[in-house]
């Protein structure tokens, strides 16, 4: 298996390196501009193309980690050059995986007219530098069937576990995502900000926040459903601690409480730890 990469960013990065250490023939990649390209090229020690289409030439297996929105621009401007030749189907038995978590197939599509196999493996992993394992995360599997052999093989050499993910419910998905790991994010910004008030410095705030994060993770680790990790005063329906949470907090703030605390209600009540009564008075506190 001969794979190429376009898009030398974090994840087109981090996907190089996983594959070599992993013992996978990585011909080379491509970037934005040539120069990004050599200097990517030099960091993971493979060959930097010039152009889309000679690494797909000497490829059997393209990913295209590209920004999403460049996708189909990707795409089509490899069919271009491929489209001139004689063969019918000049991208038989080349296959190509965009790594989106919420794009479908159609960006891909003119390749496959062409005759390549498409699908799409996404990453269920945030990638702050090309250093990130592979080993041990989820990936998301979707395309043609041979793609999909193809991309479930590709993601057991890499040490993943991998599950199917149909085109139509890539977006349904994404959210999910998004959900566990951007949203944190944003929580613990707002967390962050209200904690720096009584600590010497933000960092500070975020490091004193992280430790109770960490406690957290670790219920959820041991937790088959999330919300059996569920703890604090919704939880124990205690309904003054959130009153006078609210009476505290600045209006913005209190907004983003009101609308997490409104799931965590539904949360609580299914877990058996509030009755209907506290869930409505809870419910009615957070208006």
């Amino acid at each position: 298996m001969k794979i190429g990469i376009i898009g030398a960013g974090k994840v087109g990065g981090a996907l190089c390196k996983s594959l070599q250490e992993a013992g996978v023939n990585v011909v080379g990649l491509t970037a934005g501009t040539e120069v990004n390209a050599q200097a990517a090229a030099a960091k993971f020690q493979v060959k930097g193309f010039a152009a889309n289409e000679e690494l797909a030439a000497s490829c059997d297996v393209l990913f295209l980690t590209v920004p999403d929105r460049l996708v189909g621009e990707v795409a089509a401007e490899l069919v271009q050059p491929f489209s001139k030749k004689k063969e019918a189907q000049p991208l038989q038995g080349k296959t190509f995986f965009h790594c989106s978590g919420s794009l479908g197939l159609e960006e891909l599509q003119p390749l496959a007219e062409l005759g390549a196999e498409i699908g799409s493996l996404h990453p269920l992993q945030s990638f702050a530098s090309a250093d990130v394992s592979f080993q041990g995360i989820y990936m998301a599997v979707d395309g043609m069937p041979n793609a999909q052999e193809t991309g479930q093989a590709i993601a057991e050499l890499l040490g993943a576990q991998v599950f199917v993910v149909p085109a139509a419910e890539r977006k349904a998905y994404h959210a999910a995502a998004c959900f566990a790991s951007n949203y944190v994010v944003a929580a613990m910004a707002v967390a962050q900000e209200l904690m720096s008030k009584w600590t010497p410095t933000p960092e500070a705030g975020l490091a004193a926040l992280l430790a109770l994060f960490d406690g957290t993770a670790r219920n959820l680790h041991q937790s088959k459903l999330a919300r059996e990790a569920l703890t604090g005063p919704i939880a124990r329906g205690d309904i003054n601690t959130v009153k006078a949470h609210l009476a505290v907090l600045p209006p913005k703030i209190a907004e983003v409480y009101k609308a997490l605390g409104k799931e965590t209600i539904c949360l609580a009540e299914a877990n058996g730890t509030i009755d209907a009564r506290q869930a409505e008075a809870l419910a009615s506190a957070l208006q």
